[in-house]
């Protein structure tokens, strides 16, 4: 019985991928107004599922996004769909890229304590005078930085910034990663859940 019901589900998440150019009817995410409990969520969803051996590439197995999606609707008694999770995945994964920017730059660094990119104001004016819309993040703390880092970074360390958990062990109750100098522990994702 439960197989049966776990085969009609994947048979649905394959039927939305193949519908997914079209925003699906069923999804309330389009009107969502995320709060940072559910902005951090999904975060600690996809990170469990990272470190479950569920994605591969950049992509997540269906059957991770099957288990998030009942999660986060059992957590939030809603009725969002693997699209609308996606799309939440497909943001975070911008704001990665932001910060990732920022941090590439001359003269921004991160502040551990603040959870924000940081600079000289000098540094900021001239940055922002070419890229506008990176002034959002001048005042603007991502606590969940450290956690895009493993969701979203490189699997090999290459710079001042990113991070690895290649040599993490991760039977661990906490894992330790490394972002620049400063190091960070991170609780399981399983344990927050």
């Amino acid at each position: 019985m439960a197989r049966e019901n776990f085969e009609d589900d994947i048979i649905h998440i394959k039927t939305a991928e193949e519908k997914e150019a079209r925003t699906s009817s069923n999804s309330e995410c389009l009107g969502t107004n995320w709060t940072p409990t559910m902005d951090c969520y999904p975060i600690e969803l996809l990170l469990d599922q990272v470190l479950r051996g569920n994605k591969i590439g950049h992509k997540f197995v269906s059957e991770a996004w099957i288990e998030m999606v009942r999660l986060f609707n059992a957590k939030f008694g809603c009725r969002h769909d693997k699209d609308g999770l996606r799309n939440r995945y497909k943001h975070l994964r911008g704001q990665y890229n932001d910060i990732k920017v920022l941090l590439d730059q001359s003269g921004f660094s991160w502040d551990e304590t603040g959870e924000m990119v940081t600079a000289e104001d000098y540094v900021w004016d001239s940055y922002t005078k070419v890229h506008p819309d990176a002034q959002s993040y001048r005042n603007k703390s991502v606590p969940s930085y450290h956690k895009l880092c493993v969701l979203y970074g490189e699997e090999i360390c290459n710079g001042r910034y990113s991070i690895s958990i290649c040599n993490a062990d991760l039977d661990s109750e906490e894992l330790d990663l490394r972002i620049g100098r400063f190091l960070v522990s991170a609780i399981r994702a399983s344990q927050i859940i």
